[in-house]
């Protein structure tokens, strides 16, 4: 779906160490997950935002990644559904 990661109503998920680059979309998205943490990845030039999590997660942990080139850097939105209880610390977005 042009995303370089996806998790999907996955829970307890631990996405981290990767490189993730030319995405058209994001580079790592995480759609409904709970205790989920996104830690130390590089993601370069992607279409979208470099790191999304988004809809009803509860705990979220974003940190330590380098975000180069993304139309967006790092989002954590729609909370329509739920979604509480995030961190968004210790990130490089450049560019």
């Amino acid at each position: 779906n042009g995303n370089g990661i996806n998790a999907f109503r996955a829970g307890n998920v631990i996405i981290s160490g990767n490189i993730v680059s030319d995405c058209a979309f994001s580079a790592i998205r995480a759609n409904s997950s709970s205790n989920l943490q996104i830690t130390g990845n590089t993601c370069s030039r992607s279409g979208e935002t470099g790191i999304y999590s988004e809809f009803s997660f509860e705990g979220a942990i974003l940190s330590n990644n380098l975000v180069d080139g993304a139309a967006n850097g790092i989002s954590i939105v729609n909370f329509n559904e739920g979604g509480r209880m995030a961190v968004c610390s210790n990130n490089i977005v450049r560019n």
